[in-house]
């Protein structure tokens, strides 16, 4: 029995899609954590992006202080 792979939320913009283009070994990495988290690279990117989001943030807010 497989179990099923988890997508991007219903509502996820479909227009437009942001490319990100990674290196070969980034590529092969985030292959690798998407299927240890069964997940779509996709859902895996944007999981991703969501949680560095706050990071960016603080670091601008620190650059301008």
């Amino acid at each position: 029995m497989t179990t099923a792979t988890t997508w991007n939320p219903d509502g996820v913009t479909k227009g437009k899609p942001i490319a990100l283009r990674l290196l070969p070994e980034e590529s092969v990495e985030a292959g690798r954590i998407a299927k240890k988290r069964k997940q779509s690279k996709s859902a895996m990117a944007r999981e991703a992006y969501l949680l560095g989001l706050p990071l960016l943030e603080d670091q601008q807010a620190q650059d301008k202080a």
